[in-house]
């Protein structure tokens, strides 16, 4: 079916037999290869590798994750791949003090103390427990010592939640603690959000109604995937990815680096307890009932708790972080490409994790050395790619995306002109429901494409293939696939900083039974193999068939004579975004007399160029190897195009201003990025002259992507 469609598609283009002949005689070899490589997978292989990956603690910065990185070398290396290299940077991380720790605790007005929140998860029976496991902190929450007589509980700790607080409620957070529970978007924006409105410091929790079955009631982990009372979310909070110390340029050796008032880190304190010790400190507040949206899943009325139950009684929150510099490690490997070796298609995946990382990243560490390693047993008989493939395990991610970053900066103009595109999976398999996939839009044919090319994981369910279940059950995303990118993943600094083409994808909950954004056990010391290996994937079959997706879209990038991506796609994608910015922001635009109507006059230009060169490519004779590579060069740097040097007005380090992510969540894109996060400023703006200095502002913002747009037009023409 598939060389029929390929048949088709050259005669109706017109292209001469001997073209179709050529043509006719790669694709076949192509898909021979292809069908060799999802025969050669194996879900025990898979398994295995994360039996490994999970054997210890390995937090970015440790002796760990150096010895972890040194045995990815010698693995790749004994499977067959061209080069690898361990590749070391110094970065700034921040771990909690050895002999000065953090915490929580309740205080009784002698000054005694009346409870102490925990710092570790209790072991439990069968699981692997030492020194190396690091207690529940926040890395990068700035140090100090907060003690009230007041908390307030801030939901979610959304940017929402907050003005609901003082415009609503008329609650003033300045200068107090706030309480906010886990879940809906990224931990660094809830802290972010309380230094916004001038909270003296935020604590963290997990509750049961977001991590744990039936609110609590589920019997939680060892037996199941739920989250224990005792549990704990670690995490970082950083909202601006790399090394702190080293903005915008790689930390190599003699790398100078800014003192640390200047760098853009958190400046309140932050700590997170688990439910069991979040449940005490809500006994002792008071004052107004919190509205029901904002009830959780403890067995206890949630108050506001503006003042405390006992008279005299204080919180004290105490943070005793250190930014320490530490040597971290990536493992980057190439197979080296045959006719155009100089393109790079990127596949990668961070390795660290906060104790054992199960899920998030070992599921998906796991699941490319499968990939790596069936690619190599291919090559063993008798392929090579066309272009350079190039595997990264990268290290202190979980940091804030430090060993990636650093790389990226440091290979900067390599990749900006050699890069054909990035797939990143973090975590690979969460639940096996459904898959969600995001990716920019030059990337959403081959996505689609290879999916229909991978057999069903689970044949009972009924599906013939990957794509079908995929198509057809419920997705966290109304998109099959997600443009909108945002900062989840190592990805990020792809896209944002060179405009390079991404594809990212991980198996998920049925979003009505599990609506979070993260799992259970996420970033604690539960999230073991035993979970894995009894809840989530005992026959890793559907890690296999991310692994097989993953591998089919490296290969289909890097051996396809024409790279299978439709520049069409991102004209629909163009003309959608304008859509929705008219409709969410006219009468913004109106009522400030800014015009979008050359905006939509490029995007219909851009469209038009888009249908004019597909029709090049239809007609391309492709045994003219100059030519087919100027048409591949052109595809790449459509979106490459989108990169504006200076970056957005408020984030410098975010330079594409057609994909991006929300001012409010770095786990949420954005679309035209730099417009949103302007007319957010503005609607939050009462000083009418600093209005007015957005508006205009606004219409620089306007030329730039009006300019973008053509320009990305004019990457097509010849």
């Amino acid at each position: 079916m598939q060389i029929f469609r390929l048949f088709t598609l050259l005669f109706v283009s017109g292209a001469n037999c001997q073209t179709c002949e050529r043509s006719f005689r790669f694709y076949e070899k192509q898909v021979e290869w292809e069908n060799k490589l999802i025969e050669e997978m194996s879900a025990s292989e898979i398994e295995a590798n994360l039996k490994y990956l999970t054997s210890q603690p390995h937090v970015g910065g440790t002796r760990a994750d150096y010895e972890m990185a040194q045995h990815l070398k010698e693995v790749w290396m004994s499977q067959g791949v061209d080069n690898v290299e361990v590749k070391g940077y110094e970065v700034l991380l921040s771990y909690p003090q050895e002999d000065n720790g953090s915490g929580v605790q309740i205080i009784d007005e002698r000054g005694q103390v009346k409870f102490t929140a925990a710092l570790f998860e209790p072991q439990i029976d069968g699981n692997f427990y030492d020194n190396s496991v690091l207690p529940g902190y926040l890395a990068f929450a700035a140090s100090g010592t907060v003690e009230a007589d007041h908390i307030i509980y801030v939901n979610y700790g959304s940017y929402d939640d907050f003005k609901y607080l003082e415009d609503e409620l008329k609650i003033s957070v300045k200068g107090r603690l706030v309480l906010a529970r886990y879940g809906k978007f990224f931990r660094g924006d809830k802290v972010q959000n309380a230094q916004r409105f001038g909270a003296a410091g935020i604590i963290l929790y997990s509750d049961p109604q977001n991590y744990a079955g039936d609110n609590g009631q589920a019997s939680p982990y060892p037996n199941s995937w739920w989250l224990p009372g005792e549990g704990m979310q670690r995490g970082s909070i950083v909202w601006h990815d790399g090394d702190p110390s080293t903005p915008m340029y790689p930390a190599i050796k003699g790398a100078s680096r800014i003192s640390s008032e200047k760098m853009d880190l958190p400046r309140i304190p932050a700590h997170p307890i688990s439910y069991n010790d979040a449940r005490k400190i809500f006994a002792q507040m008071v004052g107004p009932q919190a509205p029901d949206a904002w009830q959780g899943g403890l067995n206890i009325t949630y108050n506001l708790g503006t003042e405390l139950r006992n008279p005299g009684w204080k919180i004290r929150l105490e943070v005793n972080n250190e930014l320490k510099l530490a040597k971290t490690y990536n493992v980057v490997g190439k197979i080296i490409g045959t006719v155009e070796p100089d393109r790079y298609v990127l596949l990668g995946n961070h390795r660290d994790a906060w104790v054992y990382g199960s899920t998030d990243p070992s599921s998906a560490q796991a699941t490319m050395m499968e990939v790596l390693r069936s690619l190599c047993s291919l090559k063993k008989k008798g392929w090579r790619p066309r272009r350079t493939i190039i595997v990264g395990s990268w290290s202190s991610s979980e940091f804030g995306y430090m060993g990636v970053t650093e790389w990226i900066e440091e290979h900067y103009h390599t990749l900006q002109n050699k890069a054909v595109a990035m797939i990143n999976v973090d975590t690979a398999v969460v639940w096996p429901y459904n898959l969600f996939v995001c990716a920019s839009p030059l990337m959403e044919n081959v996505m689609i494409e290879a999916s229909k090319q991978v057999p069903p994981p689970d044949k009972t369910l009924g599906f013939d293939s990957l794509y079908t279940q995929w198509n057809s059950r419920r997705r966290y995303s109304k998109w099959l696939v997600d443009n909108r990118l945002a900062s989840y993943s190592d990805h990020a600094g792809f896209y944002q900083r060179l405009g390079i083409p991404i594809g990212y994808f991980g198996w998920m909950p049925d979003p009505e039974e599990w609506p979070e954004i993260d799992y259970p056990l996420y970033h604690s010391s539960y999230d073991t193999f035993e979970a894995m290996k009894n809840y989530v994937g005992p026959e890793f079959t559907f890690h296999l068939a991310a692994a097989q997706l993953w591998a089919l879209v490296v290969l289909k990038l890097s051996d396809s004579l024409i790279l299978p991506m439709k520049v069409t796609d991102e004209a629909d994608f163009l003309e959608e975004i304008y859509t929705e910015l008219y409709e969410e922001h006219g009468d913004f635009f109106q009522i400030n007399n800014i015009s979008i109507t050359y905006l939509e006059e490029a995007i219909k230009g851009f469209k038009q160029q888009a249908k004019d060169f597909q029709n090049e490519i239809y007609n391309l004779d492709q045994q003219q190897e100059l030519q087919v590579r100027q048409i591949n060069d052109k595809i790449v740097q459509v979106e490459k195009a989108y990169v504006y040097t200076e970056g957005l007005f408020y984030r410098k380090h975010m330079k594409n201003v057609i994909l991006g992510t929300s001012i409010l969540d770095q786990y949420s894109g954005w679309s035209l990025p730099g417009l949103r996060e302007l007319i957010f400023e503005h609607e939050r703006e009462n000083d009418k002259k600093k209005q007015k200095e957005i508006i205009e502002e606004i219409h620089v913002h306007l030329t730039v992507i009006v300019a973008t747009i053509n320009g990305a037009a004019q990457q097509l023409i010849d």
